[in-house]
């Protein structure tokens, strides 16, 4: 595990062999126009992939960013920069069951 001290990005790093991969769990801040840490996190998101030693990167979680939004077309640019695509729930068949709310 790295540490970055900050629990809205959680990177761990695992190793077998020939095979390293990079896996960052990430619960980034609410997108509204009031809110300025979503270029931050994106930041530091930029920052852990620059440094990372492996080749292999899964970063997924909570970006709360709708597709429609500026904060999912910045992260869409962020990761691009990488060949990483976004695979986002809206993409999925209907019939995906996807979150739950209990009272």
């Amino acid at each position: 595990m790295v540490d970055t001290q900050d629990t809205h990005i959680t990177p761990l790093s695992y190793s077998s062999g020939k095979l390293s991969i990079l896996l960052l769990n990430v619960y980034l801040p609410i997108d509204c126009a009031r809110n300025k840490d979503e270029q931050m996190y994106l930041g530091k998101l930029v920052s852990l992939i620059d440094d990372a030693l492996q080749c292999h990167i899964c970063t997924a979680g909570d970006f709360n960013a709708k597709p429609s939004s500026e904060a999912f077309k910045d992260l869409e640019d962020v990761l691009r920069e990488w060949d990483m695509i976004v695979a986002d729930v809206s993409m999925m068949p209907s019939a995906t069951f996807k979150h739950v709310n209990f009272p």
